[in-house]
């Protein structure tokens, strides 16, 4: 008699405990870092772009992810005047989002940008920061889906997530540009 309550204590105590709030948030973040790291996986992202899309999907807020990509908007340099011309304006965003791109010495990828909202800014920002320094083929190897895998792109509207593609589409066209013409002629 004695066994079977302490089999009937067991099992419910098992049972409450996965149905216990802290249970299931505990399953569900380990279940959602499983994903956030497979994703990341068959992302191939370069190692900073990786670094700070890991750290946007640790951020369990809405609002504390809109803080930091405040933040990033902050701390993005200025972007020089002389640069802000049609052919570097990124059509289909809301905001005026202006990129720059050029090659260092060693054939890497520099990007200078800017934006006239802070949120579009921000955005711009973490691929400035993600990007900056990576070979033209890590740069174009990159699927703009990783906004996902980050758990930024809940809190966008569905406006700025097509922005945010059109950033990445028209750094990846500018990359492209500056790789073919350094290209031998063959």
């Amino acid at each position: 008699m004695q066994v079977s309550n302490f089999v009937g204590k067991s099992s419910w105590t098992a049972s409450r405990r996965a149905t216990s709030p802290l249970f299931v948030d505990k399953r569900n973040r380990i279940r959602r870092c499983a994903t956030i790291v497979a994703a990341d996986a068959a992302l191939k992202l370069p190692t900073e772009l990786e670094r700070l899309v890991d750290r946007f999907s640790s951020v369990p807020d809405t609002k504390l992810r809109y803080q930091q990509l405040l933040f990033f908007a902050q701390k993005l340099p200025p972007m020089d005047p002389a640069l802000k011309t049609d052919a570097n304006r990124v059509r289909g965003c809301t905001s005026v989002v202006h990129v720059h791109v050029q090659l260092d010495e060693n054939k890497n990828v520099l990007i200078a940008a800017d934006s006239d909202a802070q949120l579009t800014k921000g955005l711009v920002a973490l691929l400035v920061n993600g990007l900056n320094g990576c070979t033209a083929e890590e740069v174009l190897a990159i699927d703009p889906s990783f906004i996902v895998a980050s758990g930024l792109s809940v809190s966008l509207t569905p406006s700025r997530n097509n922005g945010f593609i059109n950033m990445v589409a028209k750094i990846k066209e500018k990359v492209s540009m500056l790789r073919d013409s350094e290209a031998p002629n063959g």
